[in-house]
């Protein structure tokens, strides 16, 4: 049975996840809500913004698609634990980085016709 030490580590764990997702975003120069239309609405930006605080916590799927959606290897918003948040290198990723390649392709992503997003859109609701 999980205790409350447990809980508190998970809560704490998603505030580091919450800031790397927060710091991965500035870095793409991105809005929450930029971020909303270039997943079709897949992550509103209310709840981003509640992940990026830590208030909610993220499921590994959601945060796979998120890492697609900026562009990153899921580790890049997984926090190594005792070490300090810092700048996240974006360009080591086997790509040349050009300053607002990635802020052009979200916004030429974000004109797309409503419909023609990356992600299917599921709902498991019945």
């Amino acid at each position: 049975m999980a205790g409350a030490g447990d809980e508190d580590d998970l809560t704490s764990y998603g505030r580091l996840v919450g800031q790397r997702l927060r710091l991965v975003r500035q870095q793409n120069r991105l809005t929450l809500q930029e971020v909303e239309q270039l997943t079709g609405g897949e992550f509103k930006g209310s709840v981003l913004g509640a992940y990026e605080r830590g208030e909610r916590i993220i499921s590994v799927l959601r945060l796979k698609r998120l890492a697609e959606s900026y562009g990153v290897p899921i580790d890049y918003l997984l926090p190594q634990t005792g070490q300090p948040l810092s700048v996240i290198n974006l360009t080591d990723r086997g790509e040349p980085a050009r300053t607002g390649d990635r802020r052009r392709a979200a916004r030429e992503a974000i004109q797309r016709p409503f419909g023609s997003g990356r992600w299917p859109r599921r709902c498991s609701r019945r």
